[in-house]
């Protein structure tokens, strides 16, 4: 309680003085470490750790903890580790839900606590759509386009935007940026989710009325991960699309010099990079590197 509330990891020894033997116990264990008329934890992680097991069972709402003192960067880690130790109880629990929503959207809660709950929660496993109608209140809140960003660019979160039909659509959305933030989603998708990325380029490819500006910009910054298959299936489809326009000249051309693929990939980039020289000549016969021009 007491570092809880001066925000800081050391304490009075006097505090604990008058439980037998406490001290001298806690050093031998290795769990706490005397020095002067002060004591600490030897690991923050333990404070950590303990504070949120004690916090998860008070029932006390995280934003009216927040707001009832000043909020430092110490509060930072305690936010973070009672999102954790809550989620991992339960991830569609109430508790944890509305813990998430007050880190987040609490009215209060300072920007740095927010960030910190932000980062924390761009980097989970399995996100779930509740979470994220909580991350879309964000929408109402200063600062939210950082955060919503920072949040659904963690690798885990493409699949529930892919289910959401969030994915779909910002790459029709009439604004500029939700497009390009959708850009960068589906390509780097695949790295990590390469067959749900193709799946979404293929409902896309069917559904909007001039599919390939868009679907250029997203082969342009895409790179393989360990399975390049699906990325190289859309690059040969895109290359051959007839309605494609092949510029050789451009250095961030959509079929470009596969860079990015040539360490790791160096088969399928090899591939691609013929496939599209080959598709430019056929194009354009006066430009045939191998053949004179008469």
């Amino acid at each position: 309680d007491y570092m809880n509330e001066h925000q800081v990891l050391i304490a009075p020894t006097t505090l604990i003085r008058s439980f037998n033997r406490a001290v001298d116990l806690l050093q031998s264990a290795g769990l706490l470490i005397e020095q002067g008329a002060n004591v600490r934890l030897s690991h923050e992680s333990y404070f950590d750790h303990l504070f949120a097991s004690t916090f998860a069972t008070t029932g006390r709402r995280v934003r009216d903890w927040l707001t009832s003192s000043e909020q430092h960067l110490f509060r930072r880690t305690q936010v973070r580790q009672i999102l954790s130790y809550l989620r991992a109880e339960n991830p569609t629990s109430e508790r944890y839900l509305d813990a998430l929503d007050d880190a987040l959207n609490g009215e209060g809660v300072r920007y740095l606590v927010k960030d910190a709950a932000a980062r924390w929660l761009s980097g989970v496993a399995g996100a779930t759509q509740k979470e994220f109608e909580i991350v879309s209140r964000l929408d109402q809140e200063n600062y939210s386009s950082l955060l919503r960003r920072q949040i659904l660019s963690g690798k885990d979160w493409f699949p529930v935007l892919v289910s959401n039909g969030q994915i779909q659509s910002w790459l029709r959305s009439e604004e500029k940026q939700q497009v390009s933030l959708a850009v960068g989603w589906v390509a780097d998708a695949f790295r990590d989710h390469p067959e749900l990325a193709l799946e979404e380029i293929e409902r896309f490819w069917k559904a909007a009325a001039d599919p390939l500006p868009i679907l250029k910009r997203i082969f342009g910054r895409a790179a393989p991960g360990e399975n390049a298959t699906p990325l190289a299936d859309f690059g040969r489809r895109l290359i051959n699309d007839p309605k494609f326009e092949l510029q050789i000249e451009a250095s961030n051309d959509a079929a470009g010099d596969f860079l990015l693929w040539s360490k790791d990939k160096p088969g399928s980039a090899i591939e691609l990079l013929a496939l599209k020289y080959q598709r430019y000549m056929k194009d354009n016969p006066p430009c045939d590197l191998f053949v004179g021009n008469g």
